[in-house]
């Protein structure tokens, strides 16, 4: 196999490379079981993926077992100087993420909502036919 170096040369790589910016964050996805595991027969509840820094400021793994996602971040606590805030951050982008994953709730306007009941007797919409009136 050749290598672009060699292919392109070197002289005409180097510019390019150094135009590229590396990356403040890696993330990665480990899918698990789908089913229900055990270990020395306790049922396991939760795995958390502790990924390296591989040269980056934040590396976010999510794992996915049996129908439950977990997400771990490491960071460089030199690039992340107020923890807090990023812990703060980093829970508000996932409350966003699962609010809009939510089904919503359509509101019913006056005209389809349903007839309110005034008593414990099933309401009728249409008009009794004449034989079922009462009469006095």
């Amino acid at each position: 196999m050749v290598s672009a170096g060699r292919l392109l040369g070197w002289a005409a790589l180097l510019p390019i490379a150094g135009r590229i910016t590396s990356a403040d964050v890696q993330a990665s996805n480990v899918p698990g079981y789908a089913q229900e595991t055990f270990l020395a027969g306790a049922k396991v509840e939760r795995q958390y993926g502790m990924g390296p820094l591989p040269g980056v400021a934040m590396m976010a793994v999510l794992i996915s077992r049996a129908g439950t996602c977990t997400v771990t971040v490491r960071y460089d606590t030199a690039s992340f100087a107020v923890s807090d805030q990023l812990e703060k951050c980093v829970q508000l982008g996932f409350d966003e993420v699962v609010e809009l994953g939510r089904p919503r709730r359509r509101p019913r306007s006056r005209a389809t909502a349903a007839p309110r009941r005034t008593s414990g007797r099933p309401s009728r919409t249409a008009p009794r036919p004449a034989d079922e009136r009462e009469t006095s």
